[in-house]
């Protein structure tokens, strides 16, 4: 990390940082499997389902929709509980991941956020106009 020590929400669930997690568990773990290189090689593996590498592949993905989540469901109550609340998403597990929002989904639902309360919005560049958007609405 450039940062150790610092913007821990950020590595735990950013695409960038998952497949470095999991190559850090490959030792520990002895697991057969090379590094991977992306996070669109950590989400194929997740996919395939056939395998303890898989497995754990897929509980960092879930275990980062899970923070995600925790994190919506923190700035829903912050906002006074709206009947909506729209966030912008960005990134590849976001949009990429086909199990990622299902697990937001349900997660919310597990900390008793009303259903269909949170949409998640993609704004292209929206780490540049993103916030003038959600003013704007």
């Amino acid at each position: 990390s450039n940062n150790p020590g610092e913007q821990l929400y950020n590595k735990e669930v950013s695409a960038g940082e998952l497949y470095k997690h999991f190559n850090a568990l490959i030792p520990l773990l002895t697991l057969s499997r090379q590094s991977l290189q992306s996070s669109e090689e950590l989400s194929m593996l997740a996919q395939k389902n056939d395998s303890k590498e898989s497995r754990i592949a897929k509980e960092l993905i879930e275990r980062s929709a899970n923070l995600v989540a925790a994190h919506f469901a923190g700035i829903y109550d912050f906002k006074n509980k709206p009947k909506q609340l729209t966030c912008i998403a960005q990134g590849s597990l976001f949009w990429k991941e086909p199990s990622y929002i299902p697990t937001i989904q349900k997660q919310l639902q597990l900390l008793k956020i009303p259903e269909n309360t949170i949409k998640l919005k993609q704004v292209k560049n929206s780490d540049i106009i993103g916030a003038v958007k959600l003013l704007r609405g």
